[in-house]
């Protein structure tokens, strides 16, 4: 913070030594500036340009801290709507608003809390589901089986739900003790096929068949299904051979398309894989972090410095020019 208020300090005696003609209301500007005081400072700034229009340095001046202004009066804002003090912090929404004009996010950002949404509402994540679901009340099952055969558990579990349970022609029955108390339907399908090795799938919305876990019959019976994602931030063939690489499994690599003239990504792939791309993806194509620089050349009269007691020779504030045909001067 000493730095900054320094630069500005440095910044106002350059215009007092350089000319006479500075304005007066730039100069009370600078100071609310320096003092923080960002209302008083853009009504100073806006003052000097009326008397001056075509001063370049003036405008800079007023955006610079019509920006900090409207970022001040928004962080103050969220903290207001964060309290429950909803009318306190539309005025300040408001007020951050008339500094910047353009900001839709932040226009929008107090709608939401015009409207009774929270302040920072997050966007639902559009997920791919199977096309079909099983159709089962929710109740809870209470069976243990002991010594039982493998076949018999589906059936009875299919039976107790009022599904039907169908096997592939490579399914091997084989006894088992197993207790499902206090698990719904599917996740006690889920838990048996995993104790047995095998998988299933659901045919229709009574209907499941169980398979063995092979990567043959995987690749027969997987789902699959395609969706594209437009990036922004990001090029498309960069993340490429990433996807390739989280998405790959043991049975097969994924089917990944992508567009450089749209900069899309389209994956077939099941739904499950997709998900976990546009996981991946989400987190990637992020907008890149900035920097606003402002920067001012200035001719200081030495003398005039000098005069109101400042010494620059004392104070390491000049440039080295290091380069073809450089003196021993530092500016």
């Amino acid at each position: 913070m000493r730095k900054h208020a320094w630069v500005l300090i440095m910044v106002a005696l350059s215009f007092w030594g350089c000319a006479s003609f500075v304005s007066q209301y730039f100069r009370l500007g600078n100071q609310a500036e320096i003092n923080k005081d960002w209302d008083r400072a853009i009504e100073y700034y806006e003052k000097a340009i009326a008397e001056k229009p075509n001063e370049y340095s003036y405008k800079m001046s007023l955006n610079r801290v019509r920006m900090t202004a409207s970022l001040v009066h928004l962080q103050s804002a969220r903290s207001l709507a964060r309290q429950g003090k909803q009318d306190e912090a539309l005025k300040v929404y408001e007020k951050a608003l008339s500094y910047d004009p353009q900001n839709r996010a932040l226009y929008l950002e107090m709608r939401r809390l015009t409207e009774g949404a929270p302040v920072e509402e997050k966007l639902k994540e559009e997920k791919v589901e199977y096309p079909v679901k099983l159709k089962v009340a929710k109740d809870k099952i209470e069976l243990k089986f002991t010594e039982a055969s493998l076949r018999s558990i589906f059936q009875a579990l299919g039976k107790h739900a009022q599904v039907n349970i169908i096997f592939d022609e490579l399914f091997k029955d084989l006894p088992l003790t197993i207790d499902i108390a206090g698990r719904q339907f599917e996740e006690a399908v889920g838990y048996l096929c995993l104790a047995s090795k095998n998988f299933y799938r659901i045919i229709d919305e009574r209907t499941l068949i169980v398979v063995p876990d092979q990567p043959v019959k995987r690749i027969q019976y997987e789902q699959n299904a395609i969706k594209v994602f437009y990036l922004s931030n990001i090029s498309a063939q960069d993340i490429f051979a990433a996807l390739q690489q989280m998405l790959r499994s043991q049975i097969r690599a994924p089917n990944i398309f992508v567009d450089k003239a749209l900069n899309t990504v389209t994956i077939r792939d099941t739904p499950g894989n997709i998900n976990l791309a546009a996981q991946l993806i989400r987190k990637w194509d992020k907008s890149r972090g900035e920097v606003i620089v402002d920067l001012e050349i200035m001719e200081v009269s030495r003398q005039k410095l000098r005069e109101i007691g400042v010494d620059l020779a004392k104070v390491y504030t000049g440039i080295r020019y290091a380069g073809p045909g450089a003196s021993q001067y530092e500016g």
